[in-house]
């Protein structure tokens, strides 16, 4: 049965003016790279390269990552 994946979210806050603020909630970048597994706010210019799997919004996963992305802790999977 496969899953929905959802990556971990930071709060994105900017300031317009003064002391006028916004927050917009931005997933983060969670990828497996030679067996590994990483999550970035921001990759930077090649850190992807080479990468088997690339989760940037909330995407559903096959049985067979259900186990690694829930030993590596970070996100969420939701039973579909």
């Amino acid at each position: 049965m496969s899953q929905l994946y959802s990556p971990p979210t930071w709060r994105n806050v900017q300031t317009l003016v003064g002391s006028l603020r916004y927050g917009i909630p931005t997933n983060y970048c969670v990828y497996r790279k030679s067996g590994s597994w990483y999550s970035s706010v921001s990759p930077g210019i090649g850190e992807l390269d080479g990468a088997d799997y690339v989760f940037t919004t909330p995407t559903v996963v096959p049985d067979s990552l259900v186990a690694e992305l829930t030993a590596f802790g970070q996100g969420t999977l939701t039973p579909l």
